[in-house]
């Protein structure tokens, strides 16, 4: 709770919605694009420095351990290695399928003669 009104107390020196606070202590943003996502026209009312900071009151107050980062680019990493094993399943499928095709063609080619 302690956090809670720290972090917001913080966020107080910036000229935010009410909702604009909210989601922000809703999604905890950590990166500048999810600030962006969060804060309606955020480059035009705020300053590189200022949207830091604020990423730097969300890390400060609600703490990720850099395990849990890892883990989630690894998880992250996972899930696209295993998405291009099956986009490259599929073109295999894919590449037999048409050889087999071109193959009965040409059986039926030589048949016909």
């Amino acid at each position: 709770m302690k956090n809670v009104v720290e972090f917001m107390t913080g966020l107080n020196q910036y000229s935010l919605m009410k909702i604009e606070k909210l989601e922000i202590l809703n999604r905890l943003p950590r990166t500048i694009v999810s600030l962006f996502s969060v804060i309606e026209e955020c480059d035009q009312r705020f300053s590189d420095e200022q949207c830091n900071s604020m990423l730097e009151l969300v890390q400060r107050c609600f703490p990720v351990a850099q395990e849990a980062v890892e883990d989630e680019h690894m998880e992250v990493e996972q899930e696209e290695e295993e998405e291009e094993e099956e986009v490259i399943a599929e073109q295999f499928e894919i590449e037999e399928l048409q050889h087999e095709t071109f193959a009965q063609i040409d059986e039926a080619e030589e048949q016909e003669e």
